[in-house]
């Protein structure tokens, strides 16, 4: 009688050992998770902010520039200036390297109001073959998002915008969530964006 109390103690300690271990081990990864998340949401901020930076401190750069081209060419026209300053900025963008693979593009509004044509692509360091290819904001990301309308939306009610989108690679087919900051720049009508894959933020 003793021996089979004794296996039933055993038993009740092993059962509470284990029930207590897989306790420990399902709240282990619910804070595991908690914590990457918390990274991984710091890391969005984060990228936020200094993408904001990034593309507020171009159009502060843009102002310097036309400054300076003033003084050194009185004789230029406007659209020579802004010729000049574009064909520096792609240069600039297609030679500028990351460490998050992000990338800054600039497109140029035709028309406030969106629908077909109302932008062109105007520097795009990954899709250098598309430059002057109309954009509309009627077209969807394949997922019924319209980024180009609400991007639209946004400048046109705040100057700036943050968004999230799907993005389809055109090499490989491949889908996947994008999210940039885009600014506008009125005297030439730009639209300047700064963004990467979250692919690239998730590795």
């Amino acid at each position: 009688m003793n021996k089979i109390n004794d296996n039933k103690r055993l038993y009740l300690i092993f059962l509470c050992l284990a029930l207590t271990t897989v306790f420990l081990i399902a709240g282990a990864l619910i804070v595991n998770e908690q914590i990457r998340y918390g990274f991984y949401q710091n890391t969005i901020d984060m990228k936020q902010e200094y993408y904001k930076d990034s593309v507020e401190s171009w159009k502060n750069n843009i102002d310097m520039m036309r400054h300076h081209i003033r003084i050194l060419h009185p004789d230029w026209t406007d659209e020579q200036e802004k010729e000049f300053i574009t064909q520096f900025l792609r240069k600039s963008f297609y030679d500028m390297s990351s460490d998050d693979n992000s990338r800054i593009w600039i497109k140029e509004i035709k028309n406030y109001d969106g629908g077909d044509e109302y932008a062109i692509r105007l520097v795009h360091p990954n899709f250098r073959n598309l430059e002057g290819e109309f954009l509309s904001t009627n077209k969807d990301d394949g997922a019924g998002n319209y980024p180009y309308r609400e991007e639209l939306e946004g400048i046109n009610k705040n100057g700036s915008v943050f968004l999230t989108y799907q993005l389809q690679d055109y090499n490989t087919g491949k889908i996947s969530m994008k999210f940039r900051y885009s600014s506008l720049y009125k005297d030439y009508n730009w639209i300047i964006s700064r963004g990467v894959t979250l692919d690239e933020i998730d590795s």
